[in-house]
């Protein structure tokens, strides 16, 4: 059961670099009855809170580094969900956290995913072959973010970037992606009106997508429908 600190749904984001998991959380984010950026009344989104580099948002706030955080990883995990309020933001109705699951092991993930009240969305790229080149694009050029974030000439270069491709490292990667998936949909059996599990493609393409994963939230979706302005902005992590 949710500890009786929260006063809001609890979620977290499971996904794989360069799956346009940087665009869900900026849509998640963003208030969809507005076209300039506001923050969204009813969803607050901390980004991946298991980064190598840094710490974040409502994390950085109450007072956590990437050193306390290695040290005392479970410790770190219980307190996410009960950072009932983030920096400026109050009511929210959601409030969630994305995950690499190549940053934690499956016994973490684990104490993060097995109670019934968080609730999961699984983010996959059904295109492993675009998912690997982009990777190695990204690691190649230094450019992980959004094109807004980055210069002309940055963009250009990893865009025109062609990168050699062996074919064993690349059926390990997609040997490695499937098996991380296979482990969700197992976990997802115990409680899987819990779980939501989307793709790239679907977010890219379907606009309803996005107003599925409102609903899973169980949050109220708006205009969502009516005006989605972030699902074209997926293509920013082709």
């Amino acid at each position: 059961s949710p500890p009786a600190t929260l006063s809001s749904t609890s979620f977290v984001v499971l996904a794989a670099p360069r799956t346009a998991s940087n665009s869900l959380v900026k849509s998640l984010n963003k208030d969809p009855r507005y076209e300039e950026v506001r923050q969204s009344p009813n969803v607050q989104m901390n980004a991946e809170v298991f980064d190598p580099r840094a710490v974040w948002g409502r994390i950085e706030a109450a007072g956590w580094t990437v050193a306390t955080r290695d040290a005392n990883r479970t410790e770190f995990m219980r307190q996410l969900f009960e950072l009932d309020e983030y920096p400026g933001v109050s009511g929210a109705r959601a409030r969630g956290f994305k995950i690499f699951s190549t940053h934690l092991s499956e016994d973490e993930l684990r104490l993060l995913t097995r109670p019934k009240h968080v609730l999961k969305i699984v983010l996959r790229r059904q295109d492993t072959l675009s998912q690997y080149v982009s990777a190695l694009r990204a690691g190649e050029v230094g450019f992980w973010g959004p094109p807004a974030k980055k210069s002309d000439e940055t963009v250009a270069a990893f865009e025109d970037l062609r990168m050699p491709i062996c074919v064993r490292d690349y059926e390990s990667f997609l040997a490695a992606a499937n098996s991380w998936y296979d482990w969700m949909i197992e976990e997802s059996r115990e409680h899987p009106e819990s779980w939501l599990f989307i793709s790239t493609e679907q977010l890219t393409s379907n606009p309803y997508t996005l107003a599925a994963v409102y609903a899973h939230l169980q949050v109220p979706m708006g205009h969502v429908l009516e005006y989605s302005p972030y699902t074209p902005d997926v293509l920013q992590e082709k």
